[in-house]
């Protein structure tokens, strides 16, 4: 209920779920178990929204830290923990930090054959602003747009994570000096 709140854009309703779930799952199955893990990662998600970059970067931690043991480096829900972390690195303007971990994320991703268009798609956008925060314009442009082309080409040019890279190709034109690209973007929803 947190997650589809939370899609629906209902940031307070989705944050009473989450905070009422991780409750749940604390009492039933422990602070080291999977879903508790699933809960912070939402929670997470949910301080992203709200530009709480130490909440969000604590409860992605929090995730890993049982995942990793649990699921091992390369699952997709160990990744995706870490890509969480990398975004709130970079809300809290740590860029180069960000794309240390995106970097690694994208390759792990890449060396096991994951094709998640969600997953690999976050990953790409979160490397693709940090490296547009660095200067290195031409590397966060690869990125972007490889992740705007797999999403939506597997879920839609409408659908929500789709359309979620639109703002930092907005953000990186206007930082790069190409106003007709920005402009273009723009001109899509951004």
């Amino acid at each position: 209920l947190a997650l589809l709140h939370l899609e629906m854009g209902e940031v307070d309703a989705a944050q009473a779920y989450a905070d009422d779930g991780l409750d749940m799952a604390m009492d039933l199955v422990g602070p080291e178990h999977l879903r508790t893990a699933q809960m912070l990662n939402t929670i997470g998600l949910l301080a992203l929204r709200r530009g709480d970059g130490p909440s969000a970067e604590d409860a992605f931690r929090r995730a890993y830290e049982v995942r990793l043991p649990a699921l091992g480096p390369t699952h997709r829900l160990t990744l995706n923990a870490r890509t969480g972390i990398a975004d709130a690195l970079l809300m809290a303007d740590r860029p180069a930090e960000a794309e240390a971990i995106a970097a690694d994320v994208a390759t792990v991703q890449r060396d096991s054959g994951l094709v998640d268009p969600v997953l690999v798609g976050s990953t790409l956008r979160v490397w693709g602003r940090a490296l547009s925060r660095l200067g290195r314009y031409q590397e966060a442009e690869d990125h972007l747009l490889e992740a705007w082309e797999r999403q939506s080409v597997e879920l839609g040019e409408d659908h929500v994570h789709t359309r979620s890279n639109i703002p930092p190709l907005v953000e990186l034109y206007e930082a790069w000096g190409r106003a007709d690209d920005a402009a273009e973007w723009r001109a899509r929803g951004g």
